[in-house]
């Protein structure tokens, strides 16, 4: 027996509504998982960027805290959002480094890539 589920006795009949309740409990179940499995995985890469991301020792409101997470909900899909609310023009800048204001460059700090890759390895374990 299914978990979850009763034995029951139906005509030929009634089959396909039988069979049609059984599929719609079995994917709004997988749904249900899925929307949890990603609303983890982004909480847990909002913290792993907050831990990871660049740090000054001066006072104030600093870019390290400034990661948000945002969902989007659709009919039957749910979209994750990382971003940073304090800086957000800073990301790309401390990613990729940039031309600092005396012509020379400013040395890149990969902390954005490392946690994406990360995400996609949690969700792709959480799928399987």
């Amino acid at each position: 027996m299914t978990k979850g589920y009763s034995e029951a006795t139906i005509s030929v009949d009634q089959l396909e509504q039988a069979f049609e309740d059984l599929t719609d409990d079995f994917i709004a179940e997988k749904q249900d998982a899925l929307e949890q499995l990603v609303r983890d995985v982004a909480e847990w890469g909002k913290t792993e960027l907050r831990a990871k991301s660049p740090k000054r020792r001066s006072k104030g409101r600093h870019y390290a805290s400034g990661w948000r997470v945002y969902f989007e909900e659709g009919i039957v899909s749910i979209v994750a959002e990382i971003g940073n609310d304090l800086k957000p023009g800073l990301t790309h800048l401390l990613e990729k480094g940039h031309v600092n204001k005396y012509g020379g460059r400013a040395p890149a700090i990969p902390h954005i890539d490392p946690v994406y890759r990360s995400i996609l390895e949690h969700i792709d374990a959480g799928l399987s």
